[in-house]
């Protein structure tokens, strides 16, 4: 999530995009090697009901909660004035559309000014 920029300082380039592709690539693994997978009981094998694997997003987390924007704007848990938890699914999806959308639009002016050259 960094590199070590000028005078040692750690400079943070965190992609939103490249974590979200990551967790959807994991997710769609996950859901086709059987992600929700069969218990046996001790007597006979007996096959129960599957259940469902615990999955945690922490690297998409991790990176969501050391983007400046997201603190600044109290969509992460622990920041003073944190959105009330009612509000926070909207603001979350608002500000990951508005994140996304610059974050794309700036990979595609790169792309645009490579092939210029």
């Amino acid at each position: 999530l960094g590199s070590r920029g000028a005078m040692g300082r750690r400079e943070t380039s965190i992609s939103i995009t490249a974590e979200l592709g990551l967790l959807f690539h994991l997710m769609e693994t996950l859901s086709a090697n059987g992600m929700i997978q069969p218990t046996c009981s001790g007597i006979g094998n007996d096959m129960k009901r599957g259940q469902v694997k615990a999955f945690v997003p922490s690297n998409f987390i991790t990176a969501f909660a050391l983007l400046p924007e997201a603190t600044n704007l109290a969509l992460v848990d622990g920041v003073a004035g944190s959105a009330e938890i009612a509000r926070r699914p909207e603001a979350f999806y608002r500000f990951l559309m508005q994140y996304m959308e610059r974050e794309l639009g700036q990979l595609s002016s790169l792309d645009t000014s490579s092939e210029d050259h």
